[in-house]
C-alpha cells in the first residue's frame, strides 16, 4: 500500500524536521492551523481524506487523460520559489496561490484554468486537504498513473489566504530564451535546484503537448495528436505522450522525427557539457532517470511550502472509498461556484482589452475557491513562457 507522509514540526519553525508515515504510531500531533477542518479531519481521518482524494484523482485521470496538465499545475504552483527570500509566503512556492486570478493570468499559466476546473471539485470534497496539497497530490499521482516512478511525497502544506500573497510574474522559465542554458540555471538555481535536477525534471516532457495558442510553440497538430485523446491538436515531445518513460531523452538526442517538438530549452540538454552528462545517462538508463526524477519532483513539490500537519495521533491505514455527506455538500458548493465563475471569466475576457496594463480586478471574489482568472496571456507580456513541464 502506498504510504502518505506528513511532516512533524515544532511550534517555532515552519520547516519540517522529520518525516513520518501518517499511519505510524510515532506520528506526533500538532495543531491543524489555517485549514478548515472537515468532519473527517476533525475525527482523525486526515490520512483517509488524502487517500480518498488520490483515488478521485485516479478516476479523473482514467476518464479525461489529463495527466500532463495536472503535472503542470503542481509544477507552476511550486516553481515560483525564490530561495533568496526567507519570508513566507513572499518566497513563493507550493502554497496554493495559483488558484487566484492575479497569478492565473500570468503568461506562463495560460491554459491552467482547465486544470483548476478539474481538481477543485475534488478539493471541495475534502476540506482538510489544502489547495497546495491538492495541486501537488494531483501532480504526483498523474506521474505515477502514467507509468512513472512513485514520488516520495509529504503532505500538510499551508495555503496562502488571499491574492495579495501571490508571487510576481516572471519567475517561471521561458521556452525560447536567447541563452537557454544560462536561463535555465538562473531560474532553477534560484529555486535551489542543481544541473542534475534540471535535466531530470525536463524529462517530464515525455508527457503532454505544446499548443501554439497557449505557449506560442509547437504545431497546431501532428500525426500523434490529431486524434487526441482529449482535445485534438498540439505538438508532443514523444509519440506516446501519455506514457511516462525516458523516450523524451532518446527523441531529443536523435531528433529524427519532425513531428516531435524540440524547444531551445530541450536541445540545450545535449549541447551544454554539464547537462549532457545526465541527458546521455537518462537516454540509456530509464531506471536511473526514474530514480533521479522521483527525488527531483518531490523536492520541487516542497519548495517554499509551510507545513502544518493536522492534529491526529492515530491515523488509519486503510483508504476510504466513500465520501462523507459533508464532503458531498462542499463539492456541490464548489460546482455552483465554478458555474458562477464562468460568467465572471467571460466578462473578464470581454473587457480585457480595456485594461491598459492588462491587470485583473477581482473584488469581492476571494472566497474559496478564489480562482478568478484567464488562460489568456496578458497584453503587456513581453515573452511567452512555459515551465519545463507539461502543456495539454
Amino acid at each position: 500500500m502506498d504510504r502518505f507522509y506528513l511532516s512533524r514540526i515544532s511550534n517555532t519553525s515552519a520547516s519540517p524536521k522529520k518525516k513520518f508515515p501518517i499511519d505510524s504510531p510515532d506520528y506526533e500531533s500538532s495543531e491543524l492551523g489555517r485549514r478548515p477542518a472537515s468532519s473527517a479531519a476533525a475525527e482523525g481521518d486526515a490520512a483517509a481524506e488524502l487517500r480518498s482524494a488520490r483515488e478521485d484523482v485516479k478516476q479523473l485521470l482514467k476518464s479525461t487523460s489529463c495527466h500532463p496538465i495536472l503535472v503542470r499545475l503542481g509544477w507552476h504552483d511550486a516553481g515560483t520559489y525564490d530561495k533568496n527570500i526567507t519570508e513566507w509566503p513572499k518566497c513563493g512556492g507550493a502554497n496554493g496561490s495559483l488558484r487566484f486570478g492575479v497569478e492565473l493570468v500570468h503568461a506562463a499559466n495560460k491554459g491552467l484554468l482547465n486544470a483548476l476546473l478539474l481538481v477543485l471539485p475534488i478539493k471541495g470534497k475534502y476540506a482538510g486537504v489544502s489547495h497546495a496539497d491538492m495541486f501537488q497530490l494531483a501532480s504526483a499521482t498523474a506521474i505515477e498513473e502514467a507509468g512513472g516512478p512513485k514520488i516520495p511525497m509529504i503532505y500538510g502544506r499551508v495555503d496562502v489566504v488571499d491574492a495579495e500573497q501571490c508571487p510576481p510574474e516572471g519567475r517561471l522559465p521561458a521556452a525560447g530564451p536567447p541563452s537557454p542554458a544560462e536561463h535555465l540555471r538562473e531560474v532553477f538555481y534560484r529555486m535551489g535546484l542543481s544541473d542534475k535536477e534540471i535535466v531530470a525534471l525536463s524529462g517530464a516532457h515525455t508527457l503532454g503537448r505544446a499548443r501554439p495558442d497557449r505557449s506560442g510553440w509547437g504545431k497546431p497538430e501532428t500525426k500523434y495528436t490529431k486524434n487526441g485523446p482529449g482535445t485534438p491538436g498540439g505538438q508532443s515531445w514523444t509519440s506516446e505522450w501519455l506514457k511516462f518513460d525516458n523516450s523524451y531523452f532518446k527523441e531529443i538526442k536523435e531528433r529524427r522525427d519532425k513531428d516531435l517538438l524540440v524547444l531551445p530549452t530541450d536541445a540545450v540538454l545535449f549541447e551544454d557539457s554539464s547537462f549532457k552528462i545526465y541527458a546521455d545517462k537518462y537516454a540509456e538508463d530509464q531506471d536511473a532517470f526514474f530514480k533521479d526524477y522521483a527525488e527531483a519532483h518531490a523536492k520541487l513539490s516542497n519548495l517554499g511550502a509551510k507545513f502544518d500537519p493536522p492534529k491526529n495521533p492515530d491515523l488509519p491505514s486503510s483508504p476510504r472509498q466513500d465520501s462523507l455527506n459533508h464532503g458531498t455538500h462542499v463539492a456541490l458548493e464548489y460546482a455552483l461556484r465554478i458555474f458562477s465563475f464562468a460568467g465572471e471569466y467571460g466578462r473578464y475576457l470581454a473587457g480585457e482589452a480595456a485594461h491598459q496594463h492588462g491587470l485583473l480586478v477581482a473584488e469581492g471574489l476571494e472566497a474559496e475557491p478564489a480562482m478568478v482568472g484567464s488562460h489568456a496571456s496578458l497584453p503587456n507580456s513581453s515573452k511567452r513562457q512555459v515551465l519545463v513541464g507539461q502543456q495539454q
